[in-house]
């Protein structure tokens, strides 16, 4: 089991034509500062508002609003959106990938999702680190959904639960060899969701409508194994989408998925 502790302050490919041009339409969601949406925060740059008091004080007791117990085992980073927290862990026990909602006041679990059931098998050459897990990815969230990335099955798949906890739908990445195991985070821009799969047999990056999960635009990646996540970033008034790994430093544009 794992335990989520909860402060008394929260500090918080090929390219394909576009599926969709109601992708363009949209803007990226922001979020008050108390909210934490995606893997590493709004900002993407792991600060948090400068206008918030965190705890400088810690121990078993001192600052703990909470503690729960969490079944199975996940190393993503907890999500803050609103007055809930949603967590990825994987049960090995069930065969199970879930994704957690908890209430950010309380710590009561509200629901849970099994995004995948069964597909724990490795069926390649190599086995996973056993320090790594099936739950390794951080969730995102649009402000009407929440999207999370699963190793499952021999392939990567990024789904989009609804905040009632339903699955509104599931896209393949790509088939996917394990090295050490997988920890990709989704990332969210306008009208898409963007999330990799780099692996030794070959992976991809592809990015999706994030309300339907159609492939807007997809790059093929080099056969290598790589762990990062895509980031967001602007560099002179241009936004970026920035990929380290796979002994490269990729920069595309986030609409099309062309090399800039």
């Amino acid at each position: 089991m794992q335990r989520i502790i909860v402060p008394a302050i929260l500090v918080a490919f090929y390219v394909f034509p576009f599926a969709c041009s109601h992708s363009w339409g949209q803007e990226t969601p922001s979020f008050p500062s108390t909210d934490w949406p995606w893997w590493r925060g709004q900002s993407r740059d792991g600060t948090a508002s400068a206008d918030q008091q965190p705890p400088i004080k810690w121990s078993e007791t001192d600052n703990v609003v909470w503690k729960v117990a969490i079944p199975g085992r996940g190393h993503g980073s907890a999500m803050l959106f609103g007055d809930r927290v949603y967590l990825a862990t994987a049960d090995d026990n069930r065969k199970a990938q879930l994704l957690l909602c908890i209430d950010r006041a309380s710590g009561k679990q509200v629901w849970e999702c099994v995004v995948h059931q069964g597909g724990f098998e490795n069926t390649g050459p190599r086995k996973a680190n056993q320090k790594a897990s099936w739950a390794s990815s951080t969730p995102a969230t649009d402000g009407t959904r929440l999207f999370i990335n699963f190793f499952n099955d021999g392939a990567v798949y990024t789904s989009a639960i609804s905040l009632k906890g339903g699955i509104l739908w599931q896209q393949r990445l790509s088939d996917y060899v394990i090295h050490q195991g997988y920890g990709s985070s989704p990332a969210i821009y306008k009208g898409l969701v963007i999330a990799s799969a780099d692996n030794k047999g070959g992976g991809a990056i592809v990015a999706m409508n994030r309300e339907t999960g159609d492939v807007v635009w997809r790059r093929s990646r080099p056969e290598k194994p790589n762990y990062a996540s895509p980031a967001i970033v602007t560099v002179d008034g241009k936004d970026q989408l920035v990929f380290t790994g796979c002994d490269l430093v990729t920069s595309l544009d986030p609409m099309t998925g062309k090399e800039l």
